[in-house]
């Protein structure tokens, strides 16, 4: 509610009045604010000897009480390869029962090794941006591609209160942790050899990650052989050779270690057979 009064015993003494969450006194032209708590009493009174008026009079008057929130978070998936986008969902209710509908929401994605949490772009159903708004049931949703390994969670920082309705106390959801695994290709140059001859494996990881190394591995009937290992290019693309030993069929792929950013990940199976 709007609030305005005289504070002392005549129409002459200094006026004050409530907006939002500040409370406002004045002295003639003069106007002094003074910071409100969310629920507790606030006392205005004269604070200059100066004042026009000599009386110091006193007024008390509690703000609207703040309200504490509660923010739900879900994710779709707790792994995807890279490049699939996740679903985060999330509810924003109010202490005591009910939903804040209409508010702001951000989701926000911490990436694996670090410290800092960051608000990610995501497409949500009538926002645009990187905020999402709740609607009338209080529910949230965004679609996310995530960058890497690391967890997502849901913010919210509140709002002010107004003449009619109470503040609302920030937000944070818990965390949930998404595993993002490489996409890795994998080819060769030829799908039959004569013994003797050099086949060129090549292949490539998504995201690209310079300078990490890329296995082909064959399979030997109870496990899997390495056979050498390259670097990635700034592109991602690794090339190896290898020359059978023997005729018959032959299995490769490549295979990408984890590294903190990015999950292992091995690419379909090559077939070559030596004549």
């Amino acid at each position: 509610m709007a609030v305005t009064g005289t504070a002392g015993a005549s129409a002459t003494d200094p006026a004050w009045s409530y907006n939002s969450s500040r409370l406002y006194f004045a002295s003639g032209a003069a106007v002094k604010a003074v910071p409100a708590a969310g629920g507790a009493a606030v006392t205005v009174a004269e604070t200059s000897s100066t004042e026009s008026d000599a009386v110091a009079p006193t007024e008390i008057y509690s703000p609207m009480p703040s309200v504490a929130t509660t923010l739900t978070m879900s994710v779709s998936k707790s792994t995807v390869a890279y490049g699939t986008a996740v679903t985060v969902s999330g509810t924003l209710g109010r202490s005591g029962g009910g939903v804040a509908a209409g508010q702001t929401v951000a989701p926000q994605f911490q990436a694996a090794g670090t410290t800092t949490w960051k608000t990610v772009a995501e497409r949500t159903t009538g926002t645009t941006g990187t905020t999402g708004t709740t609607g009338t049931t209080g529910t949230v949703s965004a679609s996310v591609k995530p960058t890497g390994r690391g967890y997502f969670r849901l913010a919210y920082a509140g709002k002010t209160g107004t003449d009619t309705a109470a503040p609302l106390r920030s937000a944070t959801s818990a965390s949930r942790f998404v595993q993002v695994n490489a996409v890795v290709t994998a080819k060769a140059s030829t799908t039959s050899i004569r013994l003797g001859s050099t086949v060129k494996v090549t292949g490539k990881a998504v995201p690209a990650e310079a300078g990490i190394r890329m296995s082909l591995q064959r399979w030997n009937g109870t496990g899997r052989a390495t056979l050498g290992s390259a670097r990635q290019s700034s592109t991602g693309a690794v090339s190896l050779s290898v020359k059978p030993a023997a005729r018959g069929p032959y299995s490769y792929r490549l295979f990408k270690s984890a590294t903190t950013r990015i999950g292992a990940a091995a690419s379909q199976t090559v077939r070559i057979r030596v004549g």
